[in-house]
């Protein structure tokens, strides 16, 4: 069971207000949010009546700050598959969040993540078994390539496009993850 939600872009319609109720959905698994800003805690009100979703995609939304998508997370136990395409976040600053326990796909594109930010998700989702960053907004730092390197046991698939990893990167991830079977840096 799957359901998409449109927001519009005009600043009305497409805004999900701090006092959002949403819908009651115990048993949907599956949810795509398309081109819609949620506003303060909203989201985690929604997801808060969602507590089966094992498939979540964000696609074009945004968020006043990071750790309001994150935190709205945390009471997911089944997330397995996450993405987050151009979705971006007002403030760059965030606060600690918990660990993604079951996550075990991650695709980000285009989200103007701070590289910090991108280090402490990953370190949270310990069972992540498929990374996926086609499209980066800068390089990879040395924290990131680290935790990728030996702080995801599970993972055997990654997938870095558009240069975005070095080749001093790439060989410590291959030397490092030994649970690694895919690595495709396409330069494309």
């Amino acid at each position: 069971m799957g359901a998409r939600w449109w927001g519009w872009n005009n600043g009305i319609s497409g805004d999900f207000p701090h006092d959002v109720v949403g819908p009651i959905c115990p048993n949907l698994r599956t949810l795509t949010f398309s081109s819609i800003r949620f506003v303060c805690c909203s989201l985690r009100k929604i997801l808060a009546k969602m507590p089966n979703l094992q498939t979540l995609t964000f696609e074009h939304c945004t968020v006043d700050a990071w750790s309001d998508l994150l935190k709205a997370l945390e009471p997911l136990k089944l997330l397995q598959n996450l993405t987050l395409w151009m979705t971006g976040a007002t403030a760059k600053t965030y606060s600690d969040f918990n660990d993604l326990t079951n996550l075990t796909h991650l695709k980000i594109y285009l989200c103007g993540m701070p590289p910090a930010l991108l280090a402490t998700l990953l370190k949270r989702c310990a069972n992540l078994r498929e990374l996926n960053l086609p499209g980066m907004d800068y390089d990879l730092d040395d924290e990131t390539v680290r935790v990728i390197g030996q702080e995801l046991p599970l993972l055997n698939r990654l997938r870095v496009k558009r240069g975005r990893l070095s080749e001093a990167a790439e060989r410590f991830i291959r030397e490092n993850c030994g649970s690694l079977h895919v690595l495709d840096t396409t330069k494309k």
